[in-house]
C-alpha cells in the first residue's frame, strides 16, 4: 500500500518530536507495529486512536486526516512542540500517574528547577 496523508502527518509529527515508534506506540498504548502500519498506509487506526493522536500532538483530528491544512483545532492555533527523547519520556510517565502524585511531581520538579 502507499503512504497516505494520515501517515505522512503521522511520521512528520513523530520525527518532529523526535520520538521512536516504540515511544509513542508506548504514549499511545498501542504496539509499534501498529504505528509502523498507520504511517505506511497498511492498516488504519480506530476513532480512539485518532483522538488520542491529537490530543498527544496538540492538533485536530481533520489535520491527522487530510480534512484541513490547518493545524488548530476549532480556530485556535496551537504551537507545534518538538521534544526530545527525556522530555516526551518524563510526559509519558506524568500521563500514567494518578492526580495526587502529578501534583506532587510538579511541586518537587519547580522546587528543583528554583535550585
Amino acid at each position: 500500500m502507499k503512504e497516505t496523508i494520515f501517515g505522512a502527518r503521522l511520521r512528520e509529527l513523530r520525527e518532529e518530536g523526535g520520538l521512536s515508534m516504540k515511544q509513542l506506540g508506548e504514549a499511545l498504548e498501542v504496539s509499534d507495529a501498529a504505528i509502523c502500519k498507520w504511517e505506511n498506509g497498511m492498516a488504519e487506526p480506530k476513532a480512539g486512536c485518532i483522538l488520542k493522536l491529537a490530543v498527544y500532538f496538540h492538533c485536530s483530528a481533520d489535520y491527522l486526516l487530510g480534512r484541513s491544512n490547518e493545524f488548530a483545532r476549532s480556530g485556535e492555533r496551537y504551537a507545534s512542540v518538538s521534544l526530545g527523547n527525556g522530555e516526551a519520556r518524563i510526559a509519558e510517565l506524568y500521563k500514567k500517574l494518578p492526580e495526587e502524585l502529578r501534583e506532587l511531581l510538579l511541586k518537587t520538579a519547580e522546587a528543583w528547577a528554583e535550585g
